[in-house]
C-alpha cells in the first residue's frame, strides 16, 4: 500500500506541475539541450542585457529544465524570474516556482512564494492560483486530517475547471474513497480519473509512465496572467521629469532606487504574534534588524516579520540565505 500511495503522490505533482518530465534524453537531445541553455545563460551574464531580457532568458530555461524533469533546477530559474526586474515582480513566473517546489515536496519554500502573492500580488489570476496552491500546501503537510480548507473549493464556482484535479488530491492526501468514488462518476475521461482507476488494482506500474503521456502542455490550475509592465514603465519618465530642475538634482538619484528597489525583505508571515516576535528574535541574535507588523490577507490577521533590503538587497538575500532564513522581498 505504500508503494501505490507514493505512486499516487507522484502523479498528483505531475498534476500540478503540468508538464512532461523526460527523465532520459538522447544524445542529440543532450547536446541541443545544453547548447540552449549556454545561449540562455549568456544573456543572463550579459551586463547589456535588461531585466526583461533577463526575465525572458529565465523562463526559457525553466522551461527547459522542467521538461528534462530537473524540477529543483526549474524552481531556481523560476524564482530567478520572478525577480529579475528590479521592482517589478513576475507573479506568475512566481506560482511556477511554487508548483516545482510543491513536486520537490518543499513545502515550506512553496508556502512562503503562494503568501508573497497573496500579501501584495493584484493580478486576480494569480490570487485564485494561490490560494489554490495554498490550500494544496495545507492539505499535504496537516497531520491533522483536517482537509476542509482544499475541500471547500469543490462548491467554489472560480475553480470549476480544477474539481476533478481536486477530488484526486482529496483522495491522495485523505485516503477517504468517496472522493474517489466521485471522481470515477463526474469526471469518468479525466486524467485523474484514469490515475484513480490504474491504481484500484494496485497496478503501479502503469502510474508514473504511460499516464505521463497524458499531460502535454496541460496547466489548468494557471487562472490569469502576470500583471502588465505598462504602468511600471511609465515612471521613469516622471521621476526624471520632476529631477529637471538644477535644485532638485542631487537629491533625485536618491528616491529613484528607492521607488525601484524593494521596501523591505519578508521572512515570515504568521498568524500568531507570538510566534512572529520568536522569529523576530531570532533575526536579531543573527545580527539582523527585525520588525514585526499586522497586516490584513483575506480578511484574516497576519503578522509579518522584516528586514530593511540594505543597499543591495541581493546581497542581504544571500546573507539571510546563510544565515538560515529564506526570504523574498516586499516591494
Amino acid at each position: 500500500m505504500g508503494l501505490i500511495r507514493f505512486f499516487k503522490i507522484r502523479f498528483a505533482a505531475v498534476l500540478i506541475l503540468g508538464i512532461i518530465p523526460f527523465s532520459v534524453l538522447s544524445g542529440q537531445e543532450a547536446k541541443l539541450f545544453a547548447s540552449e541553455i549556454q545561449e540562455l545563460e549568456k544573456i543572463l551574464e550579459g551586463s547589456a542585457s535588461s531585466g526583461a531580457d533577463r526575465r525572458d532568458a529565465y523562463k526559457r530555461i525553466a522551461r527547459l529544465l522542467q521538461a528534462a524533469g530537473n524540477i529543483e533546477g526549474a524552481a531556481e530559474a523560476w524564482s530567478g524570474a520572478a525577480y529579475a526586474e528590479q521592482g517589478k515582480r513576475d507573479d506568475g513566473a512566481l506560482l511556477s516556482a511554487v508548483r516545482c517546489l510543491m513536486a520537490l515536496g518543499e513545502w515550506g519554500k512553496a508556502e512562503a512564494g503562494v503568501k508573497a502573492v497573496l500579501l501584495t500580488g493584484r493580478d486576480r489570476g494569480n490570487l485564485l492560483t494561490a490560494r489554490y496552491l495554498g490550500a494544496q500546501v495545507e492539505a499535504f503537510q496537516t497531520k491533522s486530517g483536517d482537509h476542509s480548507a482544499l475541500a471547500s473549493f469543490l462548491d467554489d464556482p472560480d475553480y470549476e475547471d480544477q474539481k476533478s484535479m481536486t477530488y484526486y488530491l482529496l483522495w491522495v492526501v485523505s485516503g477517504n474513497e468517496s472522493y474517489k468514488t466521485k471522481l470515477l462518476r463526474e469526471y469518468p475521461r479525466s486524467p485523474e480519473a484514469i490515475a484513480a482507476a490504474d491504481s484500484q488494482n494496485d497496478r503501479v506500474s502503469a502510474a508514473p509512465g504511460a499516464l505521463l503521456i497524458l499531460f502535454p502542455g496541460r496547466d489548468s490550475i494557471t487562472l490569469g496572467t502576470p500583471v502588465p509592465s505598462a504602468p511600471s514603465a511609465e515612471k521613469p519618465p516622471e521621476t526624471t521629469a520632476s529631477a529637471g530642475p538644477a535644485a532638485a538634482q542631487p537629491p533625485a538619484p536618491e528616491p529613484s532606487p528607492a521607488a525601484a528597489g524593494p521596501q523591505a525583505l519578508q521572512v515570515g508571515l504568521y498568524s500568531r504574534e507570538e510566534n512572529a516576535k520568536a522569529m523576530a528574535a531570532r533575526l536579531t541574535e543573527a545580527g539582523f534588524t527585525a520588525s514585526v507588523s499586522e497586516r490584513l490577507v483575506n480578511n484574516n490577521r497576519y503578522w509579518a516579520v522584516t528586514t530593511p533590503p540594505g543597499r543591495d538587497y541581493n546581497e542581504t538575500l544571500l546573507r539571510l540565505k546563510d544565515a538560515g532564513f529564506e526570504s523574498f522581498p516586499v516591494f
